[in-house]
């Protein structure tokens, strides 16, 4: 192939397990897979712990903003329907154990704080790469938190044109490591400006083999897959 084999990394939910729980983590951690990633919300009481969306609802049928509740809260709402509470911190200490990474999807600029302060109680932050910001929320996050890898998040724009270069701008605007994107909308432009630029190219969520095959073709540096096994495959056979 002639270029080294992109990292991979396991997205929430991978191998057909419940997104943002302890299984789903576990499952990543023990596939092969470079990372694992999950997405990050914040409790009222600045608590981080896994999920996708900021609403929940209550036993009664009552839709709550997951950034109103205490932590406590949340729990006894997510019992009476079932459901398990991931914590951030839980995560990382397995993250930590089996001495992988882990790939942290920021929801929102509220969760920045919580999402932080756990990075830090358990020492991990040359484990972690920060997602899920575009330019203006990764350039403030950057100049709070310098010590930390952020990728930006592809912004679109008006016209397509503008796409590569000014995506490559503002990653390097913002002193972020890279770009992450949805494949779709990856370009090998857009590779060749990143690579000139030091910067590299992630890239989600890639479940189809022959999708993965162009991505490695293509010279990305990172795919984000709840398929790892077929990527693993690829990997044996390409090296």
């Amino acid at each position: 192939m002639g270029r080294k084999f992109p990292l991979i990394t396991a997205h929430t939910g991978c191998m057909d397990t419940p997104d943002n729980t302890i299984e789903s983590a576990l499952v990543g951690l023990e596939s092969g897979a470079d990372f694992i990633e999950v997405d990050v919300r914040s409790t009222k009481d600045k608590v981080a712990f896994l999920a996708h969306d900021y609403r929940i609802m209550s036993n009664d049928g009552k839709i709550l903003n997951v950034y109103d509740l205490t932590l406590e809260e949340l729990k006894v709402i997510s019992r009476e329907s079932n459901n398990e509470i991931a914590l951030l911190d839980d995560v990382l200490d397995m993250v930590r154990s089996y001495d992988k990474r882990i790939n942290l999807d920021l929801k929102g600029p509220f969760a920045a704080e919580a999402m932080v302060k756990s990075i830090k109680k358990m020492n991990v932050r040359d484990r972690v790469v920060i997602s899920g910001c575009g330019y203006e929320l990764v350039y403030y996050l950057k100049h709070i938190y310098p010590d930390l890898d952020f990728y930006l998040n592809a912004d679109d724009f008006y016209f397509f044109e503008q796409f590569n270069e000014q995506n490559v701008r503002n990653a390097l605007s913002a002193s972020c490591i890279g770009i992450n994107l949805e494949y779709q909308k990856c370009n090998p432009r857009l590779i060749e400006i990143a690579k000139e630029n030091s910067l590299l190219i992630s890239v989600w969520t890639v479940d189809d083999e022959d999708n993965m095959k162009k991505m490695i073709e293509m010279g990305v540096d990172s795919i984000t897959t709840r398929n790892v096994p077929a990527l693993l495959r690829l990997k044996n056979m390409l090296g």
